[in-house]
């Protein structure tokens, strides 16, 4: 979508230098060589076809989801967390993925941003790890367990904030097999879905009121 873009632009910019109009293209190519027109018209109609399902499935991602393995769960995690402005607040779990992602946290905590984390696993090694950097953890309130796995980062900024929800994934096919399972993962942004970042950071900031410091 982002190249899409891109081209559009430079084809405007084009046409703004050269004066060159899409009038001016068909009167000067298309009306003088008319056998042009079908062939004209195939190329726009598959341009038009490549567009839409460049946009139907930008669409589809953003409201389904996406799906990846257990190997790509960090590379998805990290290029979420990069772009945090001011702050990180995560629900996490064991902690069994953090040091994967130790050094982009530690990028982010020398660029002045502040990390909190809530795990239901106080004895988890990548806490003291962490702690080196000034990342803050502590343990849900009365042992609960993590009522969510997720990321929500710059809640500050309704245009800003985002976030992205984890759900561990096991597909029946899968389980069968006896094969690994993979993780489904769902972004939100600010822009468009202000309210329920807003209300993951409502329940982070009670439940980190209420946890025991780690």
């Amino acid at each position: 979508m982002r190249r899409l873009t891109i081209t559009i632009v430079w084809i405007a910019t084009f046409c703004s230098i050269t004066g060159f109009t899409v009038w001016a293209f068909v009167k000067e190519i298309i009306l003088p060589h008319p056998d042009y027109i079908p062939y004209i018209a195939l190329v726009v109609g598959i341009f038009g076809v490549i567009s839409l399902g460049v946009i139907l499935h930008q669409k589809l991602r953003e409201l389904e989801g996406i799906v990846v393995s257990r190997q790509d769960r960090s590379t998805v995690s990290q290029s979420f967390a990069i772009p945090t402005l001011r702050s990180i607040d995560i629900f996490a779990g064991d902690l069994s993925w953090f040091l994967e992602d130790i050094e982009v946290y530690k990028n982010l905590r020398n660029r002045g941003v502040r990390i909190r984390v809530l795990t239901d696993t106080p004895e988890a090694i990548a806490i003291q790890e962490g702690k080196r950097y000034g990342i803050e953890f502590k343990q849900y309130p009365n042992g609960m367990s993590a009522p969510i796995k997720a990321s929500i980062t710059d809640t500050d900024d309704e245009t800003e904030c985002r976030a992205l929800v984890v759900r561990r994934r096991t597909p029946r096919r899968r389980a069968r097999q006896g094969e690994s399972y993979e993780y489904w993962m769902k972004f939100y942004h600010g822009s468009k879905e202000y309210p329920i970042i807003k209300a993951m950071a409502l329940l982070f900031e009670k439940l980190w009121k209420k946890g025991r410091p780690l």
